[in-house]
C-alpha cells in the first residue's frame, strides 16, 4: 500500500513537471515570435 502510493506521487509530480515544461517552452516560442 506504501509503495503503491509512492509511485501515485511520482506519477503525479511526473506529469506536473511534464506540464510545466510544456507551458514554459510554448511560452517562450510565443516570446520568440513576439
Amino acid at each position: 500500500m506504501e509503495t503503491s502510493t509512492t509511485i501515485d506521487l511520482a506519477g503525479l509530480c511526473l506529469v506536473v513537471v511534464m506540464h510545466a515544461g510544456i507551458l514554459a517552452l510554448r511560452l517562450g516560442i510565443s516570446l520568440k515570435r513576439a
